[in-house]
């Protein structure tokens, strides 16, 4: 049978309880909550339900949800075909009766006052899932409720950031400041709702990678990421509890250089993010940041629109800067703290692989280094991300062999990347 009364199931009294316990969990989501899913969720697809398992960050919020998605409806039974280990489905049924969305979305903004009223026979019939957005997957999607845990963040992570002193004291406290965490007398743009944003670029200046233009004076410097600039990102976002949302300038690149693409585009990226209070990380955003000329209509008209945008943001937006472009004083102007990133020195390096290889830690035990290995590895002229790659490659490889993670798999994980070997190999490779 499709349905029948629980008294019937043979393990009825557990069932209850998991499926109370599920219903307080529902109501204690009401309102707006940043919380981590692992496992279950589905978002809509021509009007078809298709399900996917995610492991990351969302934002739990069914009122933004349906301001965003207006015209969203819910699946029916058969669409979701959704059962819990226990072969019970249970579905919002109100939901589903409703064809009033207006009365529907009037409750779901409420104060929550009746929700904190439910009883038992509630509990029991509420929603499985939750409308939610994945900052990972950038989508609107319904998230199972018993796949949503508490975030754990890691405050700590600010602390292990390899820039000056003084520049943490000043990102701290001018994020402090945006956010409203210390009491200011605000100071505002003299057109109400320009300025009152916190615009960050983080640009690389390596030694090995600057470019100069013909009258020799000095530009931005190119080079490769593994730096520490998204990690900046990420370690501010940890310390102030707030969740990440990262947008690759590749997923900003509009057919014929269509502005008015873009500008609908950056709408929602800054609707979303300001709601959310989120960290909003442009990554590589050279593009548009270039200088304008008189020889590139499409460029100029994403520049004067990114310009546009940028100025009325009223969150904080990191940039990130890779190669060598002559930027567009419009955009420098608005930015209002440059951080600047060098090649990862020794000690650097010796710090990031120490912190990984703690990380790779496997059933048999932590991973076991000779200490001149480790100086061996410190050597090796790779960027963190790189470092972090081999690390967790070398995690795998050991995990499958059921043993502890040592140099044998480090050399194995370094085999599997050209570069790796190469930097393994090569005694003239060393720093």
């Amino acid at each position: 049978l499709e349905a029948f009364p629980l008294c019937h199931h043979p393990r009825h009294q557990q069932v209850r309880k998991d499926l109370v316990e599920r219903g307080q969990k529902f109501r204690d989501l009401a309102g707006s909550h940043i919380r981590h899913c692992k496992g279950s969720a589905f978002f809509m697809n021509k009007g078809k339900a298709l399900k996917v398992n995610i492991n990351s960050r969302v934002a739990v919020d069914a009122a933004f949800f349906h301001e965003m998605q207006p015209n969203y409806s819910r699946p029916s039974l058969r669409d979701l075909g959704a059962r819990d280990k226990n072969g019970i489905a249970v579905f919002d049924l109100g939901a589903m009766l409703m064809e009033d969305r207006e009365r529907q979305k009037e409750r779901m903004q409420g104060d929550g006052m009746e929700a904190q009223k439910l009883c038992e026979a509630n509990f029991l019939v509420a929603c499985p899932t939750v409308c939610c957005f994945s900052f990972k997957e950038k989508m609107f999607l319904e998230c199972a409720v018993s796949a949503l845990v508490n975030v754990d963040w890691s405050s700590e992570s600010f602390d292990c950031l390899q820039i000056p002193s003084e520049t943490k004291t000043l990102l701290l406290s001018m994020a402090k400041t945006r956010l409203g965490l210390i009491p200011t007398v605000p100071f505002d743009d003299v057109i109400d709702g320009k300025g009152q944003g916190l615009n960050i670029l983080l640009e690389y200046v390596g030694f090995f990678f600057l470019n100069y233009v013909k009258d020799s004076t000095l530009t931005r410097a190119s080079g490769p990421p593994g730096v520490g600039k998204t990690f900046t990102v990420e370690a501010t976002s940890e310390y102030f509890k707030l969740p990440l949302y990262s947008i690759s300038a590749g997923e900003l690149v509009v057919d014929h250089g269509d502005s008015n693409a873009l500008e609908r585009q950056l709408e929602t990226i800054f609707k979303i993010a300001k709601h959310f209070k989120a960290v909003l990380l442009l990554d590589e955003a050279d593009a548009f940041m270039e200088q304008r000329t008189a020889y590139h209509g499409t460029h100029n008209r994403l520049v004067t629109v990114f310009l546009r945008k940028l100025e009325y943001y009223q969150g904080i937006l990191f940039l990130t800067s890779n190669r060598g472009i002559q930027s567009d004083d419009a955009i420098l102007s608005r930015i209002h703290l440059i951080i600047k990133y060098k090649d990862l020195s020794r000690e650097f390096r010796k710090g990031l692989w120490s912190t990984f290889l703690t990380r790779a830690r496997t059933v048999q035990g932590p991973a076991m280094i000779e200490e001149h290995d480790l100086r061996r590895l410190e050597s090796l002229a790779l960027n963190g991300r790189e470092i972090k790659n081999i690390a967790a490659v070398a995690h795998a490889l050991a995990e499958a062999d059921a043993n502890q993670v040592n140099y044998k798999y480090l050399e194995l994980a370094a085999e599997s990347n050209q570069k790796f070997s190469k930097e393994f190999g090569r005694q003239e490779m060393y720093i």
